[in-house]
């Protein structure tokens, strides 16, 4: 990708093609956000540095030494590739909300459980 690619822009509803492993690492970069309950900055945080992704992606290029030399990330050259294409961003925060949207479903009906059989644990003591 050239620098005049940088800012270009992709045709909408056009899903970037990744693959298995790519697929895999936006998963679990998605989880670990949600279980860090840090959705809505990095929301906020990567529809701020959409337009730049590629920047963003070419700054990962120069701190990858210092990165890697203090932290053991295999997959860091993956999301070096993928961060490059905006369409890759988009798809990442997708990913973000859909895992949050589940977590707070889980919650949900976690809470109303507890409500609902939390009666009969207390008259079950008394």
């Amino acid at each position: 990708m050239s620098l005049k690619d940088a800012f270009a822009l992709h045709p909408e509803g056009e899903k970037p093609q990744l693959t298995e492993k790519q697929s895999e690492l936006l998963d679990k970069l998605a989880q670990k956000v949600v279980s860090y309950r840090m959705t809505v900055p990095a929301i906020m945080f990567l529809e701020t540095a959409k337009p730049l992704s590629y920047i963003g992606s070419q700054t990962m290029v120069f701190f990858e030494p210092m990165v890697k030399a203090v932290f053991n990330i295999a997959e860091y050259d993956d999301i070096r590739i993928m961060m490059e294409d905006r369409r890759n961003v988009e798809e990442l925060l997708v990913r973000i909300e859909r895992f949050d949207r589940e977590a707070v479903e889980k919650e949900k009906s976690a809470k109303k459980e507890s409500r609902l059989f939390g009666w009969f644990r207390r008259k079950k003591n008394v």
